[in-house]
């Protein structure tokens, strides 16, 4: 039963995991059609940097630090 609730916990937070990931690459893309062409050069590097950001956060809040 205890291994019931700890992976139910898992899926929760893989779940929470992907709908964060939905949201940073949802608003990256809206942020990217704001943008003129010549200013899109280079943003693949800035939105990996981003999602490697966010998911650093996400993965020290489920630590608890």
């Amino acid at each position: 039963m205890r291994w019931r609730r700890r992976q139910h916990a898992e899926n929760e937070t893989v779940t929470e995991a992907r709908l964060l990931d939905e949201e940073v690459d949802k608003r990256l893309a809206a942020s990217r059609r704001a943008r003129p062409d010549h200013e899109r050069r280079g943003q693949r590097v800035q939105d990996q940097m981003v999602r490697n950001h966010f998911g650093e956060l996400f993965r020290l809040s489920m630590e608890g630090r």
